[in-house]
């Protein structure tokens, strides 16, 4: 072999082409700095102070009040928390992403990130990877966790996850939709307001829809995302689940990779 070979850099090419470099560009932005932290501590109180101030707060102001709760109260706490899981945390997404893809148009970062070898659907997939594993623990496992052991503390019992846990899988599948959902509105819109306009316009209609068309297009009311609440809530309190009960979860799952192709394809037409 001859000493003086020289080593040449390869560039790979393609679609995916700069993806680990991005993910772990995004992955930093929420666990390389204090975000990680200051959002678990906000969302675990927003999701969790109603629960712990029937639990723990009440009895400091009422020592004769109940202070076990029973079956019964742990599936009613448990939906109550899902409930308010649900709603916050879909408005938590439509708040950290809304600036995903706007602000680093705005600010030039697109630009200058797409001047090295690195290929524009991987810019979008990089987002959708990272801040949709980010959001998942942050907005859901660490709050579901900490209402878990709130009331089996208080139960004095740890009662059957498995419920809780498919009920949480499911709004995670919603807060993915919003997610891709703004992904795609950022790529076209130059500003943050349409991007978290258009989805809480979208979250408002679709809780109205069924009182207007509920009798004249069910189908349709059956695969909308804002029904995986209500999916949730019969997985965690136990109740029989209807016929089509998976019809919102693929429905949701197809609008996930529409939304994702459309920003893909349409990032993939801007000028930089």
């Amino acid at each position: 072999m001859s000493s003086n070979t020289t080593l040449l850099p390869v560039y790979k090419n393609g679609s995916s082409s700069g993806f680990l470099n991005l993910l772990r560009k995004e992955n930093n932005t929420w666990w390389g700095t204090r975000k990680w932290w200051i959002q678990t501590l906000i969302w675990i109180f927003i999701t969790n102070s109603f629960i712990a101030f029937i639990l723990w707060g009440i009895p400091l102001f009422d020592p004769s009040s109940q202070t076990t709760v029973n079956g019964s109260d742990v599936n009613e706490l448990i939906k109550v928390f899902v409930q308010l899981e649900a709603f916050f945390a879909t408005f938590g997404v439509m708040v950290l992403a809304q600036g995903l893809i706007v602000n680093e148009k705005k600010f030039g970062t697109a630009a200058w990130l797409l001047s090295n070898p690195v290929s524009r659907s991987s810019f979008i997939t990089s987002k959708l990877f990272s801040h949709g594993w980010a959001m998942f623990i942050i907005l859901i496992v660490v709050p579901s966790l900490v209402a878990y052991l709130q009331v089996a503390l208080k139960a004095g019992t740890y009662f059957n996850p498995l419920p809780f846990i498919y009920a949480t899988g499911v709004i995670c599948l919603l807060l993915l939709f919003f997610l891709a959902l703004a992904l795609m509105l950022g790529t076209l819109f130059s500003s943050t307001g349409p991007v978290i306009g258009i989805p809480i316009a979208l979250l408002i209609g679709m809780s109205i829809l069924p009182q207007i068309l509920g009798k004249l297009t069910p189908w349709l009311i059956s695969i909308l995302p804002s029904r995986l609440t209500e999916l949730a809530l019969m997985i965690v309190t136990g109740q029989s689940l209807p016929g089509d009960w998976y019809l919102p979860l693929i429905s949701t799952g197809v609008l996930v990779v529409i939304f994702t192709v459309a920003a893909i394809l349409r990032f993939a037409k801007d000028e930089f």
